[in-house]
């Protein structure tokens, strides 16, 4: 694997053979330092874009509107299974990636975005989460990080990190959509929302404008933005539908978030790891340890 993180820690040493990778990298710096110093070009003048802005409220403590029944209805058996799963299964798919999307503004929706994308293409996911990682690794943190690099070296990155498409177009999506979130959004996915009128409906229409991404894209982006665009919330995919039906639970977003107390972060962590049971069909051990239904009887809340 290419150093990449070492190699943007410092300049390189005098007599170092230069990495594959260093046009990107210096790129990156040259422009950063650039955005760094703005307009009159003093030093410091301004946050680069690629700074995390303050942080937000949390979110974990929101009661929606209409929010279901209070944790006394929800049963000891069903919250001994929630607690088992996300104990076994139960980070967030961002934070495997490393994507802080409580406190890292648009940059985290962009590199959200990005994974949805790598997610969403016909490969396993333990390859576009690695391709992800990869991406943030060199620097590519933003659609103006992105927007600096030719497609030939964005390909060159996803096939170093094992993402290796037979139709070769996915770096190629990357690439034009960041082009296109700059022109039509200044680089800000919260701008496409504004443009939505907030409206989950509105919003899928407009992310499947951008290449490489459909509805099932879309899923996946909403699966984990939810925790910031709160519209979204509670949802849940195909895929975390299915695995809540297997392991007992009732079919239905709502019941699950009544089953993490309405709490955002937990139904966001929750959701991922009914995704994660269904990409492994790690239902057995699940029903084992939490002493679950079999997957045919009949689904309890």
């Amino acid at each position: 694997m290419i150093p990449f993180l070492s190699a943007l820690s410092g300049e390189e040493a005098a007599g170092t053979p230069i990495d594959p990778a260093f046009p990107i990298l210096k790129k990156l710096r040259l422009s950063r330092r650039a955005r760094a110093q703005g307009p009159g070009g003093g030093s410091g003048a301004s946050p680069s874009a690629s700074a995390a802005p303050l942080p937000q409220e949390p979110l974990g403590a929101r009661q929606p509107d209409g929010a279901g029944p209070s944790a006394q209805a929800v049963s000891h058996q069903s919250q001994q299974k929630v607690i088992h799963i996300l104990q076994k299964h139960g980070s967030s798919f961002c934070d495997e990636l490393g994507i802080d999307m409580q406190q890292g503004g648009k940059n985290a929706l962009w590199q959200w975005f990005c994974a949805a994308v790598l997610f969403s293409a016909r490969i396993k996911s333990q390859a576009g989460a690695q391709a992800c990682k990869a991406l943030i690794s060199a620097g590519l943190e933003s659609p103006e990080d992105m927007s600096l690099i030719s497609k030939q070296e964005c390909r060159q990155l996803l096939r170093d990190s094992g993402y290796d498409r037979y139709d070769d177009k996915t770096a190629g999506f990357l690439v034009d959509d960041a082009h296109l979130l700059l022109t039509h959004d200044k680089g800000d996915f919260g701008k496409l929302r504004d443009a939505a009128g907030r409206d989950p409906a509105q919003e899928r229409l407009l992310l499947k404008k951008f290449k490489g991404i459909g509805d099932g894209g879309v899923d996946i982006f909403f699966r984990e933005a939810q925790l910031v665009w709160d519209e979204i919330y509670p949802f849940a995919d195909k895929k975390a539908l299915k695995a809540a039906r297997l392991v007992g639970f009732r079919e239905h977003p709502k019941v699950l978030a009544e089953l993490c107390q309405n709490d955002i972060p937990t139904f966001v962590r929750l959701v991922a790891a009914l995704v994660r049971m269904e990409l492994s069909k790690s239902y057995n051990d699940v029903q084992s340890q939490a002493q679950l239904r079999p997957p045919h009887s009949t689904p309890q809340s």
